[in-house]
């Protein structure tokens, strides 16, 4: 029972690692780094460099 359990866990990463493969760019985001690129304008941007 237990070999069959850890046969199906195995199976289960390998299809989640090829689908993350088949992602890109997107597979290793950081959205947690994207705040400058969020700001909406250049004058922000300044506004908080001076800051």
């Amino acid at each position: 029972m237990a070999a069959a359990a850890a046969e199906h866990e195995l199976a289960a990463r390998l299809r989640i690692a090829a689908a993350r493969r088949g992602w890109g760019v997107f597979r290793d985001r950081r959205p947690d780094l994207y705040g400058v690129l969020l700001e909406p304008t250049p004058d922000r941007l300044l506004a908080r460099q001076a800051a």
